[in-house]
């Protein structure tokens, strides 16, 4: 009953940590940029500090499962990362500069799909056996995960030498991608909302 309470309780605050990173990624997106551009600096420091607030909260998590302790670091390490390559490129238009950002660029994302992996699986773990049909959903939505930024990175570099499949390969994947992530928010509202239900 007393993990049930934790779980609920951190879960449900992870769950609604989504929403500053989706208004983030909004006042940042291509879209919005081009006629609010004085947006970027604002959406930038709120993806940071949400991102941050999201790994804290993993790291908690991960006082009870350890892969949430990874994902927890690896989020926190990511933010880090991103945020030495935003100042390195912002405060210098060098090309050399911009090159050595790159250098944080790469890692920052093979930390972040670390993460991502080691949070699916926390979900994945608390829920075996408890609840076994979210807790597979969990697995397999990694699965997703995963196949979208293949698809994305090959469709990428398949784009230099035939562009059109390569373009077509990565709409693909970043379309997986966009249904991947609706499916994580409802995934960890069930998830957080079993918890919470067990606790009472």
């Amino acid at each position: 009953m007393k993990k049930d309470s934790f779980y609920g309780k951190w879960l449900w605050i992870l769950f609604w940590l989504l929403v500053p990173g989706l208004i983030a990624s909004v006042m940042t997106s291509d879209m919005v940029l081009p006629t609010y551009p004085q947006l970027y600096l604002p959406g930038i420091i709120l993806e940071y500090i949400s991102s941050a607030a999201y790994g804290a909260i993993l790291f908690k998590l991960g006082t009870e499962c350890a892969f949430y302790r990874t994902s927890g670091i690896c989020t926190l390490l990511g933010v880090a990362f991103s945020v030495a390559s935003e100042l390195l490129v912002s405060t210098n238009a060098d090309l050399a500069v911009a090159s050595f950002a790159l250098l944080f660029t790469l890692p920052g994302l093979i930390i972040g799909l670390v993460g991502e992996y080691n949070e699916y699986k926390g979900h994945e773990t608390i829920l075996g056996g408890l609840f076994r049909e979210l807790s597979e959903r969990w697995a397999r939505l990694w699965r997703w995960y995963l196949g979208s930024i293949i698809a994305i990175l090959g469709g990428s570099v398949l784009a230099s030498i035939s562009g059109s499949l390569g373009a077509l390969l990565a709409l693909g994947g970043t379309l997986v991608m966009t249904v991947v992530s609706i499916m994580k928010w409802v995934y960890l509202y069930r998830t957080a909302a079993f918890f919470r239900e067990r606790a009472r």
